[in-house]
């Protein structure tokens, strides 16, 4: 199942959609694969084609060719928005959570606090995650105090993660998600929530 493709990516330009179940890659069905041998089959030589069986939703299955190619991963676009009431709102896309998401988004609070922003939107819209600890560390640029997130390990120890005072910034803070919200991005949408920081 797709949680969300990357975007810019060969599945992004072919279409595939948040939600898409991959049925077929050329023509070796999935239920008989690992998560790791769908992969492998997935990748190849960039310019080579692979063929993948989409169901989506209540459709017949149909066929996607995808050209493969190198994927640049980007975590961050950032904007200042100016409103038409003279607001200034910084909107951050954070795209999936890797090594660079928290230096970046730490980046763009900066420059939009030294440009006088009024408001943030997080967009965190069709993230499947990525590294828990980005996620912790993007979290703790908008939260002074409060868990993050609980661990349990199978031993049924509890541990918490917790905010260490380090927020960037106290403005006004919404929180887009939908059903390619995942993970990672799920985790921090949840804190971001529980501290009453953000609206999601």
């Amino acid at each position: 199942r797709v949680i969300a493709p990357i975007d810019d990516s060969p599945a992004d330009h072919a279409g595939i959609q948040p939600a898409d179940y991959i049925l077929n890659i050329d023509g070796i069905p999935t239920a008989e694969l690992t998560l790791d041998e769908a992969a492998d089959r997935m990748r190849g030589v960039t310019g080579s084609t692979v063929t993948l069986t989409i169901r989506r939703g209540d459709e017949s299955a149909f066929d996607v060719p995808l050209v493969r190619d190198r994927i640049t991963l980007n975590p961050v676009y950032a904007e200042l928005r100016q409103q038409s009431d003279g607001e200034q709102i910084g909107y951050i896309r954070l795209k999936q959570f890797n090594a660079n998401a928290a230096p970046e988004v730490a980046n763009a609070i900066a420059t939009f606090e030294s440009e006088g922003v009024d408001a943030y939107v997080l967009d965190l819209r069709n993230n499947p995650g990525g590294l828990l600890q980005a996620g912790i560390e993007v979290a703790q640029l908008w939260l002074d105090d409060g868990p993050i997130v609980y661990t349990v390990n199978r031993q049924g120890i509890s541990e918490s993660i917790e905010a260490r005072g380090g927020a960037l910034t106290d403005a006004p803070l919404m929180v887009l998600v939908n059903q390619g919200t995942a993970s990672a991005s799920e985790i921090l949408a949840g804190a971001l929530q529980d501290q009453e920081r953000a609206e999601l």
